[in-house]
């Protein structure tokens, strides 16, 4: 197992090491993750409707604007045993399926997806003259 050069396990070393590189703090804020469309191999190997290309957006609370990104699913080796027919998936199943991927790649890929999502426009309370 490769250890991502992205973690820090060891943050007191890491402070040691970079002390002007002090985490930021930001606010708490979630975002949803959606499927936009999915691109199939229409039969491969007997299976049918192999999903090959996932469009994800993810939204960040309180913005009109969504982070789009493709992913590419690794179904080439996918075995009778994993395999989900099309029809039966929902989008929650598809979504988790892209965070393994993202996760696979590098560890912190999904909190750089969330934070790439763009931040809602600030809004002020104001009061219309009686």
């Amino acid at each position: 197992m490769t250890t991502s050069p992205y973690l820090v396990t060891d943050y007191e070393a890491f402070k040691d090491k970079f002390p002007h590189l002090e985490p930021c703090s930001e606010p708490d804020f979630s975002c949803t993750w959606s499927v936009d469309s999915v691109d199939v191999i229409p039969e491969r190997n007997g299976l049918k409707d192999l999903i090959d290309k996932v469009f994800i957006s993810v939204t960040r609370e309180g913005a009109t604007k969504s982070f789009k990104m493709p992913v590419c699913l690794e179904s080439e080796n996918l075995s009778l045993d994993e395999f989900i027919q099309f029809d039966s998936l929902n989008q929650s199943q598809v979504i988790e399926w892209v965070k393994t991927v993202l996760t696979s790649l590098r560890q912190d890929f999904i909190w750089d997806c969330e934070w790439a999502a763009p931040v809602p426009e600030p809004t002020q309370n104001k009061r219309l003259p009686k």
